[in-house]
């Protein structure tokens, strides 16, 4: 398991498993983001996530986010597990 992968899980697996969608505080979350984050939870929000494939979806658009050379590779990760949380939020996920 990849770090990035283990680091999301973490903050994947605190939420409740009831949810109701919370986009506004998802977006205050986001609000808060440096800009590469703000750009992995753009693009993890537009790939539609659901509770299930929350990690699987933060870990692969910033895997390409990386790749396209669009985010710094070297603060990917710490990027990529406060975008998680931002997205938890808007899945009503987390409070």
């Amino acid at each position: 398991m990849s770090t990035l992968k283990g680091a999301v899980l973490a903050f994947a697996l605190l939420g409740s498993c009831s949810a109701r969608a919370d986009s506004a505080a998802g977006k205050a979350c986001a609000g808060q983001l440096t800009s590469d984050g703000k750009s992995i939870y753009a693009a993890t929000m537009a790939a539609v996530p659901t509770k299930d494939t929350i990690v699987d979806t933060v870990e692969r658009e910033t895997r390409s986010l990386v790749e396209a050379r669009k985010i710094a590779w070297d603060v990917a990760r710490d990027n990529a597990v406060a975008a998680a949380i931002c997205v938890r939020k808007a899945l009503g996920l987390l409070g």
